[in-house]
């Protein structure tokens, strides 16, 4: 969703940053109220040939099984299941240090790589670390299962017996 919380307006000078470095495609995937803005930012940094917009896409998953590393920009979330798809598909994953949902589902940057929100110098270092320091694939993919409907069903019912 193409929103204000998502902070594009980083994520695309860290793209812009990036560009200068390295061979860099970053693809937004989704539709919201700031796709013009979005627009008008890669114009202005002139990323055209660096940034694609799908617009609407009803399967994200050939999106995520491309991408060398995933990148949440937010300034708020809530609990970030884009993260937890990343990781099950074993991408590399770079989150904002967002309140509520990042931090945890990383566990504090263990599961992946964190930026101080707003920060789109860190957000590039977090960026070519994911890139040239992966960790194990198989490693994220065991990470998102705890957060699979039936690892939350039994939380919850571990919690019911307990009392």
């Amino acid at each position: 969703n193409l929103r204000w919380e998502k902070d594009f307006p980083t994520l695309l000078e860290a793209v812009h940053l990036l560009s200068e470095r390295r061979d860099v495609h970053l693809t937004i995937v989704g539709e919201g109220p700031q796709r013009r803005v979005i627009e008008s930012s890669i114009q202005r940094l002139r990323l055209d040939g660096h940034v694609s917009l799908t617009g609407f896409v009803s399967d994200t998953g050939p999106y995520y099984l491309n991408a060398d590393v995933f990148v949440l920009s937010s300034s708020s979330e809530g609990f970030a299941n884009v993260l937890v798809e990343a990781l099950a598909h074993g991408d590399q994953v770079v989150s904002t240090r967002c309140p509520f949902g990042p931090s945890e589902i990383l566990d504090a940057g263990a599961y992946g790589w964190r930026a101080p929100i707003g920060d789109p110098v860190a957000l590039v270092s977090a960026i070519e670390t994911a890139a040239d320091y992966p960790i194990d694939p198989r490693r994220l993919r065991q990470r998102a299962q705890a957060f699979t409907v039936s690892a939350a069903a039994g939380a919850y019912l571990d919690l019911l017996l307990s009392g």
